[in-house]
Formats: C-alpha cells, structure tokens, sequence
C-alpha cells in the first residue's frame, strides 16, 4: 500500500500483454481498486486513419485496446465514481495478509 506517501500512483501506458481484452481489463480493474489514482492503456486501435479507434490489429500486435476494452474500462469509471472514493482509507483491521508472515 502507498497510501502513507499521500500522493496520486499511476499506471501509465500499460501493454506488451497480448491482444486479448481480459489482461487489460484486470489490470485497470486491480490497480485502481487497490488505491491507484490513474490507469491508462495504451490502445493499439487507434492510428492514423482510424483515429476513432476501430482499427483492427493482428494477432502479433504487441498490446491490445479496442471499443469494447473501452466500454469495459467505462464501467470502473462509474463503479469508482460512484463511490465516496475520495474520503476512503485503506483499513488494516478489514484484510490481514498472511501470506506476509514468514
């Protein structure tokens, strides 16, 4: 946890997993949930001549990205707004992580 540092972590330009939508999603889904302030994929669907972001990439295309990745990634949008997220902390007592004890 970084909370203690009281600064906004980031996920930037995330990729190099493969074309499939679910390494992203995941991703986006456990940084943000566990604190993080900002995640932001890089999107291989968007180049030049599909700057709307409907290119479709071949399979040996090294990160992913598409409409329905962005539709996806929109519903943690609204999850995390809709919460009080800003007045949130993180609470010791609720997880206790055994898996750190020797």
């Amino acid at each position: 946890m970084n909370y203690e540092l009281n600064r906004p972590i980031g996920d930037n330009e995330t990729g190099f997993k493969g074309t499939n939508n679910a390494a992203y999603r995941m991703e986006g889904w456990d940084f943000i949930t566990a604190g993080g302030a900002l995640y932001n994929n890089l999107d291989y669907s968007f180049i030049a001549g599909h700057e709307d972001g409907t290119f479709v990439y071949p399979e040996s295309q090294p990160g992913g990205g598409s409409p329905e990745l962005r539709k996806q990634l929109g519903f943690l949008t609204r999850v995390v707004h809709s919460l009080d997220f800003i007045h949130m902390r993180p609470d010791p007592k609720l997880v206790k992580a055994d898996f750190l004890q020797a």
